[in-house]
């Protein structure tokens, strides 16, 4: 069976940010490996991320979800304080937006590695 996407061996880092995304960036530079990282901040200092907030589905168009082999998702919000001090937004955003993002991708055929951490 043939996949809906494009062949292509860009890697999509969701949270490309954050501690987690950062780092996995660090090592697909190393490998010389093609990667655009994602972003909530407006200010894209280095021209490879695009602007994506798990908050708001409309973003996801964005995306262009056909050139990607495989999406590494690391974003999410991970301060315990606003967690508790937002459980609304945190729920809306760590679940309900890693889940529609899941879904998109998984219909595009784009492979999903979902980390998730203590």
């Amino acid at each position: 069976m043939t996949s809906p996407r494009s062949e292509s061996n860009t890697i999509l880092i969701v949270g490309s940010n954050g501690v987690i995304g950062s780092s996995v960036i660090k090592h697909l530079k190393r490998q010389s490996i093609f990667f655009i990282g994602t972003t909530k901040r407006h200010c894209n200092k280095e021209g490879n991320s695009l602007y994506l907030d798990l908050a708001d589905h409309e973003t996801f168009v964005n995306l262009n979800l056909n050139q990607y082999k495989c999406a590494i998702l690391c974003g999410s919000i991970t301060s315990i304080k606003a967690c508790e001090e937002n459980p609304l937004e945190t729920r809306k955003v760590n679940v309900h937006g890693n889940i529609a993002l899941i879904q998109l991708l998984a219909d595009a055929g784009v492979h999903v590695v979902f980390i998730s951490t203590s």
